[in-house]
């Protein structure tokens, strides 16, 4: 049996991540290829994770950044395995989010944890040495995403934050893609031009 993918869409919340992440479900069971998507961390088929996801995500539940960090990555850890076991089944796993998401948010974004090595050492630990195949990443100005979640607001934890942090959370982003050589796509081109750009990159990591 061929090993199948595990291939990240990241970036900032309004980015157009769900939107893109159907987008290439929709073309890759069109070339007939077996695919699974997930939310990372998985609140879908993973209990643990579920619980642990309705705690981070629900307002009433006031949190300081190092309880943040520690959820979201023992999450993360029970997430991973579900994805592992998919890509050894010939599954290619198209996931929102994996731990930059941590970095950009926890990190960048809060600024209030400021070692960086004791954040990616815990990310470490949760991950265990599980990479993606491909992770892109999505970005947009500010003000563009501050429309978007305006336009969203489901009341969850992270939907309604100012500019100054998401200017952070984006910079963030940008500045770990940089670092790790990762793809970054422009979002605010017509959502099937950006589409097909993401599809450019799979397609190219699919035939390795």
């Amino acid at each position: 049996m061929n090993r199948g993918k595990y291939i990240v869409l990241e970036g900032p919340e309004g980015v157009g991540k769900t939107t893109q992440l159907l987008a290439l479900e929709h073309k890759l069971k069109a070339a007939g290829l077996p695919v699974r998507m997930f939310r990372e961390p998985d609140s879908v088929t993973n209990l643990t994770a579920r619980a642990i996801r309705h705690l981070t995500q629900d307002p009433h539940y006031p949190m300081n950044t190092r309880t943040e960090v520690l959820l979201y990555n023992a999450a993360r850890a029970q997430s991973l395995e579900v994805i592992q076991q998919s890509v050894e089944q010939g599954i290619i796993c198209i996931v929102d989010r994996n731990y930059l998401t941590t970095l950009a948010v926890q990190y960048y974004g809060r600024g209030d944890v400021p070692d960086y090595s004791v954040i990616n050492s815990i990310i470490n630990f949760a991950v265990g040495g599980i990479e993606a195949d491909l992770c892109v990443i999505l970005d947009a100005p500010v003000n563009t995403l501050r429309k978007r979640l305006d336009k969203r607001r489901n009341g969850e934890r992270f939907d309604n934050l100012d500019e100054a942090f998401l200017e952070r959370v984006r910079s963030g982003y940008l500045w770990e893609a940089n670092q790790r050589q990762l793809p970054v796509v422009y979002a605010t081109d017509p959502a099937d031009v950006v589409a097909d750009n993401i599809w450019k990159l799979v397609a190219k990591e699919l035939s390795v």
